[in-house]
């Protein structure tokens, strides 16, 4: 019987706390990424927790390895996102260059679960629905396509997002068909935002 759905979340969280600890052991960060690497090529897909702990671990590997090429192997090239405003990013290229836009300005971008279920999908093409809130921490530290960095920052008091993706088999692979999701849209104007004079001494408030 493979690891549990909460034993991994806690799994990943002790990832993170380690990466932060001034007694970072490298040994230990690579042999998680092992662990959360052989879960990810290794999912069959057979019952709902095996799934969502396949996308626990391809958040470790994405944001916390930074493994972007595995999201050709996670998405559909024709995916659809569908983002909070009606600002959708269609394909997959679409999904890495939003990544590495966020990526650049957060180069320290956390991605923190705070919960994750998952359930068959009865509709259309069969598969599996998943769904899962999570918080964002990091501090705006680099240039990017949303400005100069303000090195304001995103934390759990201030930053939220929810996601629902439908996975489906599609040409011989498991991977999401279709994403909707949304974050903290307000909070994430605002840390990009650089303070005006007037607001000055209030770095890192939203």
């Amino acid at each position: 019987m493979g690891i549990s759905t909460e034993e991994l979340l806690k799994k990943r969280q002790d990832l993170l706390e380690n990466y932060h600890s001034p007694d970072f052991d490298v040994q230990q960060w690579l042999q998680n990424r092992k662990e959360m690497e052989d879960i990810v090529n290794n999912c069959k897909f057979e019952t709902p927790e095996e799934v969502a702990n396949h996308f626990i671990a391809y958040t470790a590997i994405l944001w916390d390895y930074k493994m972007l090429g595995k999201i050709h192997e996670c998405y559909h090239d024709n995916i659809v996102v569908h983002r909070e405003g009606g600002d959708d990013i269609i394909s997959c290229d679409s999904v890495i260059k939003d990544t590495l836009h966020l990526l650049a300005a957060f180069s320290d971008i956390r991605i923190i679960f705070h919960n994750i279920f998952c359930q068959r999908y009865e509709g259309e093409g069969g598969g599996y629905l998943f769904g899962q809130c999570v918080y964002f921490e990091g501090v705006n530290d680099g240039y990017s396509k949303f400005g100069p960095p303000t090195y304001k920052r995103l934390s759990k008091d201030n930053c939220m997002g929810m996601c629902q993706c439908l996975v489906q088999f599609i040409d011989g692979r498991w991977r999401i068909a279709e994403e909707w999701t949304t974050r903290s849209a307000d909070c994430f104007d605002n840390i990009m935002k650089m303070d005006t004079p007037k607001e000055a001494g209030k770095e890192g408030e939203v």
